[in-house]
């Protein structure tokens, strides 16, 4: 798993790639969670994971939570079927606002 953060226009980036499992979220744990639970707007892109276990849905829930806390906006994109299918059946979509693309993404944090 791999982690790059890109700041523009005030919104913050976060693209994922690789598999989202344990491995995968401990890889990326501490950063992710300094990244996304604190800045103001951010957008985490999914389109370049290719699977997601719980140890990923719990890291979005727990960053989703801090946003809410401090009124920050947090949104996840790009997701492909199988990933949106497992974001879906756990509920996260309940917790994090989850679009389509990009553009959709900067709308929700305009």
């Amino acid at each position: 798993m791999e982690m790059f953060v890109d700041e523009e226009d005030g919104l913050t980036k976060i693209a994922l790639v690789g598999r989202l499992d344990l491995k995968g979220a401990d890889k990326i744990d501490m950063r992710f969670s300094a990244v996304a639970g604190i800045r103001p707007k951010v957008a985490i892109d999914l389109s370049q994971v290719d699977y997601i276990a719980s140890m990923g849905i719990r890291a979005f829930v727990m960053s989703g939570k801090a946003a809410a806390q401090r009124q920050n906006k947090l949104v996840i994109f790009g997701a492909a079927e199988p990933v949106h299918k497992v974001i879906t059946t756990s509920g996260l979509d309940q917790i994090v606002t989850v679009v389509a693309n990009w553009e959709a993404a900067r709308a929700y944090l305009a």
